[in-house]
């Protein structure tokens, strides 16, 4: 009679195992096309689309909406093509059969773990942020973005991104959401001289009382000259200070500091191409 009992069980088990995976599968199946639907689009190749903004809008709310279904899978973190990236236990990804890559990168924040959901095709960048223990989608990063580099707690209800920003991914956002709610919200939580106040001159800083961002900027070119570390942001939960290190040409640094208090950080943006110019040569470490 227990022989048939476990025999039964196992049966179950790998049914309920399988309707799983290849439900996971549909969704995958799903999101090859959406993201083949906006290659071609992007590519002139889909004649009942012409290319203008509305119907490109269009072609991205499909995206992402089937991105999203793949996303509320209540398994879709363990789906069984993600690997592992080398070097990060936080970090896996699987690619589509187009060459999409799908990225997903873990986070414990107030002893919560969220999993942040990614792509980046075509110069358009996209993440969300899931919460696991009730499969919500909390967050859409607004395609500002594809990779978040670190996520911390504040204080109730408001939480630190730090995202990765710049055509190869070495610039660094800051941002401070409000956490509570159905849906997080982007605050207005620094203060200080920030870029994009001057039109044609991005990089021209000008004061600003309130900002969505701190941006740290930082160009491939630049960073292989400067310290690896230059474009880190660091915050420490229990001072609620945010920091990252300013070199100079002769590679010594001081810390930056701010600290949140009563809702804002007063720090200004900065460019690690101030100190270290790309042609500048490599000096040892």
């Amino acid at each position: 009679m227990q022989s048939n009992i476990n025999i039964t069980y196992t049966i179950c088990s790998l049914l309920i195992l399988t309707s799983t995976v290849h439900a996971q599968e549909t969704e995958v199946k799903a999101l090859n096309n959406a993201f083949n639907l906006f290659s071609a689009y992007q590519n002139g190749k889909v004649d009942s689309l012409p290319r203008n903004a509305t119907n490109y809008y269009i072609v991205v709310a499909h995206l992402d909406s089937t991105f999203k279904t793949f996303i509320l899978h209540e398994k879709s973190h363990d789906y069984e093509k993600f690997v592992l990236a080398k070097n990060k236990t936080n970090f896996k990804f699987f690619r589509l059969e187009n060459g999409v890559e799908i990225d997903a990168a873990s986070f414990v924040v107030d002893s919560v773990r969220y999993v942040v959901f990614s792509y980046n095709i075509q110069n358009r960048p996209n993440y969300f942020i899931k919460r696991l223990p009730d499969n919500k989608i909390v967050f859409d990063g607004s395609a500002h973005a594809a990779y978040i580099d670190g996520m911390y707690s504040i204080e109730k209800n408001r939480i630190l991104l730090v995202e990765e920003d710049g055509d190869r991914n070495t610039s660094r956002k800051v941002s401070v959401i409000a956490s509570e709610g159905k849906a997080w919200k982007q605050l207005k939580a620094f203060k200080g001289q920030a870029f994009g106040q001057v039109a044609g001159d991005y990089m021209n800083k000008k004061f600003v009382n309130k900002r969505t961002y701190f941006q740290l900027d930082c160009e491939m070119e630049v960073l292989m000259t400067a310290p690896q570390d230059a474009n880190q942001i660091y915050f420490i939960e229990k001072t609620k200070t945010l920091s990252y290190k300013q070199y100079d040409e002769n590679r010594r640094f001081k810390k930056i500091e701010s600290k949140y208090e009563n809702g804002i950080f007063i720090i200004d943006d900065y460019n690690v191409g101030d100190a270290f110019s790309s042609s500048s040569p490599v000096a040892p470490m």
